[in-house]
């Protein structure tokens, strides 16, 4: 595959589960950021951020897990054979010293 057809591809992917994620949550999305690289064990894998607004209720509960099936099921019925770590991000997100959170990309 070529350069060209993996951004391609990878584009496909990200519009793709964003899609879902909007589908599934709705107003209280303000973003996703989606990254691919190697989980924990070293196998590929796809890492989505998704980024909440401050109205956004504190416990997701069963909305997370929907949107997580769907966006798994998504990506099976695309073909896709990657595995996805979602998480949610809020506005005054605070996070220990020793976990190192990536800045947010905005939007220009």
């Amino acid at each position: 595959m070529s350069a060209q057809d993996r951004a391609t591809y990878a584009h496909s992917i990200e519009a793709l589960i964003e899609q879902t994620v909007r589908a599934q949550l709705g107003e209280i999305v303000d973003g996703v950021e989606t990254r691919f690289e190697q989980d924990e064990q070293g196998d590929a894998a796809i890492f989505v951020d998704v980024f909440l607004t401050a109205g956004a209720p504190d416990n997701l509960g069963r909305r997370f897990v929907d949107m997580q099936l769907a966006v798994m099921a998504a990506l099976e019925a695309f073909g896709e054979t990657r595995f996805p770590y979602l998480s949610t991000k809020r506005p005054n997100d605070d996070y220990p010293e020793d976990v190192l959170v990536k800045p947010r990309k905005r939007q220009a």
